[in-house]
């Protein structure tokens, strides 16, 4: 696809992604996409009602929707035969470090990510293993935030900014970094 056809939109789309600890632990995600809701309800409060928020369960999450929680109204939730519409018309996403984000750096697009669960001590050590090779791209990617307020107030500058990208990626060196072809290994 080419963004020349493209009506981009005021919008801002929250895609956070799967853990494998979830698959043996169903409090983790109850706890998980509890926290998903509280941020998205601080997120209702802060942008602007012209912006519309966009916000997609993960598939794999789908499958235990009998223990997800109510999202707040404001929150436009897709269906996952949405999200490529969502990736190509968004002005900013949010995300902990779904593979999502590529699209968007691509397409010079801001992207916020927030990790707000990256120091839970009840993940696996597949996901703990994970988790720290994509904390060793921090330096890489910028825009890492491990608390809601710090992400909340970036994606506000980038409101303020009329969602403008400050950082400038270069795809040459990113797709030869040791530590991303570590994360894209598992």
């Amino acid at each position: 696809w080419n963004n020349f056809d493209i009506q981009f939109q005021k919008q801002i789309f929250v895609f956070f992604t799967w853990r494998k600890s979830f698959l043996n632990n169903k409090e983790f995600l109850a706890d998980y996409s509890k926290s998903i809701s509280i941020f998205l309800e601080k997120l209702c409060n802060i942008v602007p009602s012209e912006i519309k928020i966009t916000f997609a369960w993960h598939h794999e999450a789908l499958r235990r929707a009998d223990i997800l929680p109510s999202l707040p109204k404001r929150i436009v939730i897709l269906k996952p035969n949405e999200i490529y519409s969502a990736i190509q018309k968004s002005s900013l996403l949010v995300s902990d470090f779904s593979s999502v984000f590529w699209d968007f750096i691509y397409q010079k697009k801001p992207v916020v990510f927030n990790r707000f669960d990256f120091y839970k001590n009840d993940l696996d050590e597949i996901d703990k293993k994970i988790f720290s090779e994509v904390m060793n791209l921090d330096s890489v990617f910028s825009n890492c935030f491990y608390d809601d307020k710090k992400a909340l107030d970036k994606i506000l500058y980038y409101i303020k900014n009329d969602f403008k990208c400050d950082i400038n990626y270069d795809f040459d060196e990113l797709f030869w970094d040791e530590n991303l072809v570590n994360v894209l290994n598992f």
